[in-house]
């Protein structure tokens, strides 16, 4: 190799990484406003649409983080109005000194009636941002905007958006009364057939004044805070109904999506008195049949629970106890109650939430053809739905006569 040619794979060898580590795109931190959530509601104006961002306050997390103990507000709420998503995003900048920064956004929440209008252009243009997570989470607020709701505060929490996500998790994971939805799982119910979206239930409740509560809460008076119960019920992009926290726990179960809850019979023999057991394992099964050419689902359910309470429930020697059977009892009569009632509630509303069109789509495909041009309108509506349910109850507290 001749020494031209040395120095020039040298001078190359120097050069390419330097090219090819270069920031030409590089966006300077201090240059960044880190979303958190952000809120879709109608505009005051005809025909724009109002956002509205949490943008983290660093000088107030890192007077915290060092202990500071700082009463500033750790994040701030602004608002722009536009024609469409990427012009009211466009319109921030005549507010912020920085440029918005989605990746670390916690939370999507729609007013109640941007919702029922329809979420479709709001959706497609987060769906096609880059910087939006698909692990976002996608609530609708009852009542009221969702601006509003992001006023609301935890006051365990620095972070408004950060306290909702974690009652989400806490609802999901302790009460099964909720549902974890996120703008992946809200996207892919869109995309599917078969399948309609559901998202959170979010509301604002008032909250007694400082001086009626145990201690101060620093960041002065919190009057309003979020609540997170139930979910809200969609067909395509329009909002068009609401489930409360027993026929929420109806969906779970269905889904399979039941982690942990708790369920309160009768104390056998016991009027008017009542007992916990808590739900340690359950499992569901769908099966789909067309008879006769009718759709037929057949949904089974296997729940395992303990005693939440101590109790001493009596064995006789042949070691069966008639108060265990009682409990199981009812508890398969509140699961399977929970079930039929968010079934009807989703024939009321049109909307297949639970993918039973889904399910005919893939196992039976020929027959669906038939289905599903007037699904949510006539097939859901004439399915029959059989719910079988299966619950044990381990046997500790007993004691042996």
């Amino acid at each position: 190799m001749s020494r031209r040619l040395r120095v020039i794979l040298v001078a190359l060898l120097l050069v390419i990484p330097v090219v090819l580590g270069g920031c030409w795109s590089r966006r300077e931190i201090e240059r960044l406003a880190f979303v958190q959530a952000v809120a879709v509601d109608k505009a005051v104006e005809p025909n724009k649409i109002q956002l509205t961002v949490e943008l983290a306050r660093p000088s107030a997390l890192a007077a915290t983080s060092q202990g500071g103990g700082s009463l500033e507000r750790a994040v701030w709420q602004v608002s722009a109005t536009g024609y469409n998503v990427f012009d009211a995003l466009r319109n921030f900048a005549s507010q912020s000194s920085r440029q918005l920064f989605w990746a670390h956004n916690r939370l999507l929440v729609f007013g109640e009636d941007i919702a029922r209008e329809g979420v479709e252009d709001v959706l497609d243009a987060f769906f096609r941002d880059p910087e939006m997570r698909g692990s976002t989470k996608v609530a609708v607020c009852k009542g009221d905007t969702g601006a509003n709701f992001l006023q609301a505060e935890v006051p365990l929490e620095r972070v408004p958006s950060q306290g909702v996500v974690g009652i989400v998790l806490n609802g999901v994971e302790k009460l099964s009364t909720v549902v974890d939805v996120d703008v992946a799982l809200f996207g892919r119910a869109l995309a599917a057939e078969g399948l309609e979206p559901i998202a959170i239930r979010a509301e604002i409740i008032d909250l007694v004044s400082e001086d009626e509560s145990r201690g101060s809460l620093e960041r002065g008076t919190i009057s309003k805070a979020p609540r997170i119960t139930g979910a809200a019920v969609f067909r395509g992009t329009k909002l068009v109904g609401w489930l409360n926290k027993a026929e929420t726990r109806g969906f779970n179960w269905i889904k399979g999506n039941t982690q942990s809850s708790v369920i309160v019979v009768e104390k056998p023999n016991e009027r008017d008195k009542f007992l916990s057991v808590e739900l340690v394992r359950a499992n569901s099964k769908l099966r789909t049949e067309v008879v006769d050419g009718k759709p037929r689902v057949i949904i089974q359910i296997e729940a395992m629970g303990n005693f939440a309470d101590r109790e001493n429930i009596f064995v006789n020697p042949e070691g069966i106890a008639p108060s265990v059977l009682s409990i199981e009892r009812q508890m398969a009569t509140v699961i399977k109650n929970e079930v039929e009632a968010v079934i009807k509630r989703a024939k009321e509303f049109g909307s297949d939430i639970f993918g039973f069109g889904e399910a005919f789509h893939r196992f039976h495909p020929k027959a669906w053809k038939q289905f599903k041009e007037d699904w949510n309108d006539k097939g859901f509506q004439e399915l029959e739905v059989k719910v079988e349910v299966k619950t044990m109850l381990r046997r500790s507290g007993l004691i042996e006569l």
